[in-house]
């Protein structure tokens, strides 16, 4: 689970995340009443870490910051709303 900001718009990056491919859920979706914090729900069995990287760098341009990448050890891409690391 991804807490955004709260200027962030939930449904316009869901859609801009989508329309790079990328398929994440709304933390308001899994919301009873659905006043929630703006967030996100993301899954990532079954993928290899390059292309959960990628995720992360699309959505990263979905939220409209550039995405920069990682450590020797560890594999991260950040953007100022959000960091993702993965190790292994």
């Amino acid at each position: 689970m991804v807490y955004l900001p709260s200027h962030v718009d939930e449904p316009a990056l869901l859609a801009a995340a989508a329309r790079r491919g990328v398929g994440i859920e709304g933390l308001s979706l899994h919301s009873y009443s659905g006043d929630c914090p703006p967030g996100l729900v993301v899954g990532h069995a079954f993928m290899a870490p390059p292309a959960i990287e990628r995720g992360v760098q699309l959505l990263g341009e979905a939220i409209g910051a550039p995405a920069s990448g990682g450590h020797e050890n560890e594999r991260t891409v950040s953007v100022p709303q959000l960091r993702v690391s993965l190790r292994g």
